[in-house]
């Protein structure tokens, strides 16, 4: 009897598939997640929690690499900043509004600027959350630097600068 169950069904004609039809199929299927990881991790130098976080779901990776697309010069170091903000202020943001990424009226451009503004010292870690609280809410139409101008958020970094506050202050 278990020899039976090598036997061919009658019924059912033998199934050939071209080639040339596996190969259009393979080149039109998007990058499979576990392959995305591994990019980004290579591409971005992103630890593999970071990696595997922002490719949850496409859409959340694809506002990643917009973000990335985004930053001056496609500064890809700064890789790791957008990351930790996707996944702090963004993903908190989203989940208070009860939205996906897709629906964030935070654009992946305005975040770039954003992480940008606090790379080169613009803006330190408190500011940059209120400034991020401003562009979630449409202010400016989502134009960092307006933003920082009218609320005053601009870190002083110049020693003389600081300096001169210092002695008029005293």
């Amino acid at each position: 009897a278990q020899d039976y169950r090598y036997f061919p069904d009658p019924d059912l004609p033998p199934l050939a598939i071209d080639a040339a039809w596996i190969a259009r199929v393979q080149a039109a299927m998007p990058e499979l997640p576990q392959a995305m990881r591994a990019r980004m991790r290579e591409q971005y130098a992103l630890a593999p929690h970071d990696a595997a976080a922002l490719t949850q779901t496409r859409e959340t990776a694809r506002y990643f690499e917009d973000a990335i697309a985004a930053l001056p010069a496609r500064d890809t170091a700064r890789a790791k900043l957008v990351a930790n903000w996707m996944q702090g202020e963004l993903a908190a943001a989203l989940h208070r509004a009860d939205m996906e990424i897709g629906d964030a009226p935070l654009a992946p451009a305005a975040l770039a600027r954003l992480v940008a503004r606090i790379a080169d010292g613009t803006l330190s870690g408190n500011t940059a959350r209120q400034a991020f609280d401003a562009l979630w809410q449409g202010e400016a139409g989502g134009d960092v630097d307006a933003i920082i101008a009218a609320h005053g958020l601009a870190q002083i970094s110049d020693a003389d600068a600081l300096a001169k506050i210092v002695d008029d202050v005293l």
